[in-house]
């Protein structure tokens, strides 16, 4: 009869976790919710803040060549002001890339690569019909 008792005792301390164990575990599970909500909220913070923003590489690579290209016709002297814009924009891309202002980047890209085209069309006007050609700037 002894052994049974024993048996018995034995098996109550191991047929279910008491209540403080349970109230562990109901709080781990709430800590892993949390944590859980903590991490999505993060995710979420991190995307907003530019990790999710595509860097302008086309935009800047095309205003980089439109500007070159602009130089190497001598819109430097052949249209100055036209050219000087060009440059300012692309000074303020580069600079905005840099700080990683990636919209800020594109937009002044953009108007980059508008101005220098317009510069190298109008230096490239100038050389072929000569210097005495009205300056549509």
């Amino acid at each position: 009869m002894r052994m049974f008792s024993r048996s018995k005792t034995f098996s109550r301390k191991f047929i279910g976790p008491s209540a403080p164990a349970l109230e562990q575990n109901n709080e781990s599970k709430f800590n892993l919710k949390r944590m859980g909500r903590i991490n999505l909220l993060a995710l979420f913070f991190f995307v907003g803040c530019g990790i999710g923003t595509v860097r302008p590489k086309l935009e800047m690579s095309l205003a980089a060549s439109s500007f070159l290209a602009a130089q190497n016709a001598s819109a430097r002297s052949l249209a100055p002001s036209v050219f000087r814009k060009a440059e300012i924009y692309y000074l303020k891309a580069k600079s905005s890339y840099r700080r990683k202002y990636f919209n800020k980047a594109k937009q002044y890209a953009l108007l980059c690569q508008k101005f220098s085209e317009r510069a190298e069309y109008v230096a490239v006007r100038k050389k072929q019909l000569g210097d005495d050609v009205k300056d549509q700037e």
